[in-house]
């Protein structure tokens, strides 16, 4: 029988604190009362190998509800609550799964994946999310990557013109809310299709594990995210920075949507060696774009020029998400 979580460390407790937004529960009843797991599950590229995907502290699966009341499939973050309680060492303010959970009940965004519930035990804390039957950005990228020879843009500019809009415009709306994502890439960008595949299919940014709450006027401190996709200032030593890491690095993803890859170098999904890691470094703060070329060769004027006003290495000179939406 598994063991309930003690009120003394209780999530389910503190978040008692506080209005829930629509169709959110939380609970430390039993996750299997109300769920089952399907047999695969995501992997870290969103293909169905059973490892799961990887987010920034936790695993997702796929659940199936057992009775329907709102939704039937959904997705399942679950994070080791021994692992939680390290983070919450290594963070002074506040347990980094709890302020995640936070978040989530803040965003109320077609193009951010909305959280239905939270349950825990005593070996798990449990967020169930709204599903994306594509799987992520990351695998659909790879994917088409496969499929195309290799001097072709492996996505269409229709497709990234459909994926970059909506994941600009949920950007747009996380700065209104004085919210930093800080680790957007394409592994986070979940989709939905509605028929026509990556043409018209519907983003939901997932993982807001990494973002940070901004009060107005003040800079963020501290590293965020994974290297590929780091704006230069969030690398520089002792720098503070803003609102404007998530340009750059939804100029990333663009670029990767085009390219198949990381703008400053390594493959999408793959891990960089010590030397790989201090030459895309540099490569970010030189802003060289190995690419540049090729590119021009085979995208729109306005698709270059939009994505080196995201990949300025001036954030006073980077396009805000506002400009870029509307551009």
């Amino acid at each position: 029988a598994r063991r309930h979580a003690s009120s003394k460390d209780s999530v389910i407790a503190g978040l008692a604190k506080g209005g829930a937004v629509v169709l959110f529960h939380a609970s430390s009843e039993d996750l299997s009362d109300y769920y089952s797991l399907e047999d695969q599950i995501l992997s870290q590229d969103g293909s169905k190998d059973g490892s799961g995907v990887g987010t920034s502290n936790g695993k997702m699966n796929v659940l199936f509800q057992r009775s329907c009341s709102f939704h039937t499939v959904t997705s399942l973050k679950s994070m080791d609550r021994r692992s939680a309680r390290t983070l919450q060492k290594q963070d002074t303010t506040k347990d980094q799964f709890v302020h995640e959970i936070r978040l989530l009940r803040q965003m109320d965004h077609p193009n951010i994946a909305k959280l239905y519930e939270v349950f825990e035990d005593a070996a798990q804390y449990h967020l169930v999310i709204e599903c994306s039957d594509m799987g992520s950005l990351s695998e659909v990228i790879l994917s088409q990557k496969d499929a195309n020879p290799e001097n072709n843009l492996v996505c269409s500019e229709i497709q990234v013109s459909n994926v970059m809009k909506q994941i600009l415009v949920a950007v747009l709306y996380m700065h209104g809310h004085m919210i930093c994502h800080r680790d957007l890439r394409p592994k986070v960008i979940m989709l939905h299709d509605i028929g026509q595949g990556l043409d018209t299919c519907l983003v939901r940014v997932v993982d807001m594990s990494s973002a940070y709450k901004m009060k107005k006027h003040h800079h963020i401190h501290g590293l965020a995210g994974r290297l590929e996709w780091s704006a230069p200032e969030l690398l520089a030593a002792a720098s503070t920075y803003g609102k404007a890491v998530d340009m750059w690095a939804s100029g990333c993803i663009m670029h990767s949507m085009l390219c198949g890859s990381s703008p400053f170098g390594g493959q999408i999904g793959e891990h960089l060696s010590h030397e790989e890691e201090i030459e895309v470094q540099g490569r970010i703060q030189r802003g060289d774009l190995p690419e540049q070329q090729w590119l021009d060769s085979r995208v729109s004027r306005a698709a270059v020029k939009l994505l080196k006003r995201m990949l300025c290495c001036d954030e006073s000179k980077r396009c805000t998400p506002h400009q870029a939406t509307f551009a």
